[in-house]
C-alpha cells in the first residue's frame, strides 16, 4: 500500500522526503523541528513508569518530569519588571505549571470525590488559581 502523498511529484523540485511526511528543511533543523526547539519539548516531557506491586496486588503509575528548567526560566521571570496593568488587560504571564504538577491537583482534586473534573475546563481553572492563591505554590508565579 502505498500512502497518499507520501512521495512528492518530481515537477515540484524536491527530492522525496526520507522521514514521512516532513519538510527537507525540518531534517537539517531550520525550524520548528530545530535542535533549540526540540529541547524545549525535551523540557515539558513527562514519563510515567507503570509497575506491578504484586505483594500488595496493586498497579502502580509513577509519573516524572525535570521541572528545573521550567522553575528556572519562573525565577527568571519574576525578576524582570512587569508592564502595568492595565483596564481590560486580559493577557497577562501568570505562572508557567509544569505538566506533572497539574496532573498532581488534578489527582488531589478526585481524591476529594470531584471525579467530574476535567483538565483544562473552567472548572480547573479555578482550581489552578485557588492553588496560585496559596503561598506553598508561589514559586511558579512569575507576576509577583
Amino acid at each position: 500500500m502505498v500512502r497518499k502523498n507520501a512521495c512528492p511529484r518530481p515537477d515540484r523540485g524536491h527530492a522525496p522526503d526520507p522521514i514521512g511526511g516532513l519538510p527537507p528543511t525540518a531534517i537539517g533543523g531550520g525550524n520548528r523541528f530545530s535542535d533549540q526547539n526540540m529541547r524545549k519539548r525535551e523540557d515539558a516531557a513527562m514519563e510515567t513508569r507503570v509497575t506491578l506491586d504484586r505483594s500488595e496486588r496493586l498497579i502502580v503509575a509513577e509519573t516524572m518530569q525535570d521541572v528545573e528548567p521550567i522553575l528556572e526560566r519562573n525565577k527568571a521571570l519574576r525578576s524582570e519588571p512587569q508592564p502595568p496593568r492595565r483596564r481590560g488587560d486580559w493577557g497577562r504571564h501568570v505562572a508557567t505549571i509544569p505538566n506533572v504538577i497539574l496532573v498532581k491537583w488534578l489527582n488531589e482534586e478526585h481524591a476529594r470525590g470531584n471525579v467530574a473534573l476535567r483538565l483544562f475546563s473552567k472548572e480547573f481553572d479555578a482550581v489552578i488559581a485557588r492553588k496560585l492563591r496559596d503561598p506553598e505554590w508561589r514559586y511558579l508565579r512569575v507576576d509577583k
